[in-house]
């Protein structure tokens, strides 16, 4: 498997994970669901139009996009009420049509969404005032409040939000200014993927003075696992 199959398919079990916990919450008059077509997954909701939720992943996987596999996945977010939605288009798994195609099919590109592999080697911590730790489901409502603005969810959103901090094989941190939380992160896990930092990560702070510290010294942290 190469490394972009693995990126790739580490995603998707992140949201998978998510998804499955928010299947066993009992959230009520919250509408998220996750359709197949074909290798793509279609991750859809109504209740908000945040492309974290509404997006697709996995597609070109098993095999080439094609014409009406790229229709169908219009046509759910379409019948969902969903105006925009992200098409994860992995370069490695294009074929000579694809550009083609997703023009012909009414898709255009809006911007790359980027993956960085670590190579392994000791990560330098970054230096801050603030105290970084791992957190669990008691800290979830917390840790939806700084989240689900910084990417622009919706209040509603937050109880989803706050299931990260529960997630089997999923590390959530936050940074704290004394008592205050000031910041957040995740890094989801799987197997000898973790070891070699293959996984999804992010930081987002309540701060913007603290962002891009918060941000590296999450990432220092976490790293290592």
């Amino acid at each position: 498997m190469t490394t972009c199959d693995r990126t790739e398919r580490i995603e998707t079990r992140a949201l998978q994970a998510w998804h499955a916990a928010y299947l066993v919450s009992g959230i009520k008059g919250y509408d998220w669901h996750i359709e197949a077509v074909g290798d793509a997954l279609c991750s859809v909701s109504s209740s908000d139009p945040s492309i974290l939720l509404n997006r697709v992943i996995g597609l070109g996987s098993e095999q080439p996009p094609g014409e009406e596999q790229l229709r169908a996945i219009r046509r759910i977010y379409d019948d969902a009420g969903v105006e925009r939605f992200f098409l994860h288009v992995v370069p490695a798994w294009k074929g000579d049509d694809t550009n083609k195609l997703l023009e012909a099919t009414g898709y255009r590109k809006y911007r790359s969404w980027m993956k960085f592999v670590h190579a392994g080697r000791p990560v330098e911590e970054a230096k801050t005032d603030l105290e970084i730790r791992p957190v669990g489901p008691e800290h979830g409502e917390a840790f939806a409040a700084i989240a689900a603005p910084a990417f622009d969810l919706r209040e509603v959103s937050q109880p989803v939000v706050a299931l990260l901090t529960g997630l089997e094989g999923q590390i959530a941190f936050m940074s704290f200014d004394g008592e205050q939380p000031a910041g957040t992160g995740t890094i989801y896990v799987d197997g000898a993927t973790a070891t070699k930092t293959r996984s999804t990560c992010c930081a987002t702070t309540a701060s913007s003075t603290h962002s891009g510290i918060c941000r590296r010294a999450a990432l220092s942290r976490t790293i290592p696992v």
